[in-house]
């Protein structure tokens, strides 16, 4: 008979701990599958508004990316993208050999269609960037 408590102990434990594993795996998704997709910019510093009004910040699976300024492009810059893996820093590189620069962001909100970095070396207080999801 202990043999049978045993048996039917150690199933609950273990359908316990794969009904808790799958609670784990729905959380909500990482900040990378939230990236993705294109995003308008809406606002940011005062010195680079003028330059990305209705530019669009393209966030590709792969970890490419690419800035299209203005409404028809005006000029197009491609480069890469990580998120860190705390899933609270981005780091956008750009260019290449000596002109290649990096600019590491921290991810203030992802919610919906809002988008809110915020540039980490910039002492700025209007170093907040803006951006809605593009339809």
């Amino acid at each position: 008979m202990s043999s049978f408590r045993f048996t039917i102990a150690a199933t609950l434990v273990f359908v316990t701990q794969a009904a808790f594993t799958v609670a784990q795996d729905k959380k909500e998704p990482a900040n990378v599958e939230k990236l993705l997709g294109a995003w308008d910019f809406v606002k940011g510093p005062k010195d680079f508004e003028d330059l990305f009004a209705k530019s669009t910040f393209d966030f590709t699976k792969g970890g490419k990316f690419r800035v299209l300024i203005g409404k028809t492009p005006i000029d197009i810059f491609d480069g890469t993208w990580e998120v860190n893996e705390k899933g609270n820093g981005l780091r956008i590189t750009m260019g290449k050999g000596d002109s290649k620069n990096d600019f590491p962001f921290h991810i203030v909100a992802i919610k919906d269609d809002k988008l809110t970095l915020s540039l980490v070396f910039d002492e700025n207080k209007d170093a907040i960037w803006e951006f809605k999801k593009s339809k």
